[in-house]
């Protein structure tokens, strides 16, 4: 006999595919991206995002009389760990 509480803690497909796709949503959008239609626009605004972000970095660091690579980790990591572990493809990460 099962008790109320214990198929709530059962783990079937269904439901380590939804703890999957809640953890890392970027296997959700991978499903619906257009690569012939979005991946140029993509990476021309990824590269001069990257560079704004990257430049903003270094120029903190030197007005914080911190060394350089401060600033390139403050503006790289964010943006990694945001790519896998954010719920939305419309926001701009700003490290600093």
């Amino acid at each position: 006999m099962m008790r109320p509480g214990q198929t709530y803690f059962k783990c079937d497909a269904k439901r380590a595919k939804n703890a999957a796709l809640s953890l890392l949503p970027v296997i959700g959008w991978m499903k619906i991206y257009r690569i012939k239609e979005w991946l140029v626009s993509d990476i021309v605004s990824g590269v001069s995002t990257g560079l704004v972000a990257v430049l903003q970095g270094l120029a903190y660091c030197l007005l914080a009389s911190l060394p350089p690579w401060y600033g390139l980790f403050s503006a790289f990591f964010p943006v990694v760990i945001y790519f896998f572990l954010g719920t939305s493809r419309h926001i701009s990460v700003e490290a600093m």
